[in-house]
């Protein structure tokens, strides 16, 4: 019923830590985007298959050989994508909303040594938020008290990492801290 929220620019390995993540288990709610109801303040689904480029492609491969990638397409201006179907209990949970309890701004960096990073303030956080959010400016005042409900409500981090797994042990051992 927790939901860890993954803001961040295109190329900084969201979309391959949240396969990892649902391929170990996580339920996936979304990729590309998140939508928060700003009355409950709950992260509400939008499940649907994630899109993998590149890289990603090799080590989704690598680290889960049994798993197909669908509409593989070489050559677009993106590079080679291919579609990650979400698994099972990702889609029949897929009306079932979560609470946000971390929002982690991630940065893969095949140089990074490990996994570094720190924990944003409040201030950060929801300024952090207010920047990644496509409607906030258009949501106005109900925009600013769903952030600011969110940034008390959830911690926040930013991670650098080299390796995708460090950064979901990460995540897990920071659920876990209750």
């Amino acid at each position: 019923g927790l939901a860890v929220i993954l803001p961040a620019p295109p190329g900084s390995g969201k979309s391959t830590l949240c396969a990892m993540m649902m391929l170990q288990g996580w339920r996936l709610l979304s990729d590309e985007h998140c939508m928060l109801d700003p009355e409950t303040g709950q992260i509400l689904p939008c499940v649907r298959p994630l899109s993998l480029k590149n890289y990603s492609l090799a080590v989704i491969n690598r680290l889960f050989p049994e798993v197909n990638l669908y509409q593989r397409t070489e050559g677009t201006h993106k590079g080679t994508m291919a579609y990650l179907q979400p698994t099972p209990v990702s889609w029949t949970q897929r009306h079932t909303s979560a609470t946000p309890r971390l929002v982690i701004f991630p940065k893969f960096n095949a140089k990074a040594e490990g996994l570094s990073g720190y924990a944003l303030s409040q201030s950060s956080l929801f300024m952090q938020l207010a920047l990644n959010s496509f409607n906030y400016s258009v949501m106005g005042e109900s925009g600013f008290h769903a952030l600011y409900k969110m940034s008390v409500a959830a911690e926040g981090f930013y991670f650098e990492y080299s390796d995708g797994q460090l950064a979901i042990d990460q995540i897990e051992a920071l659920l876990n801290e209750e």
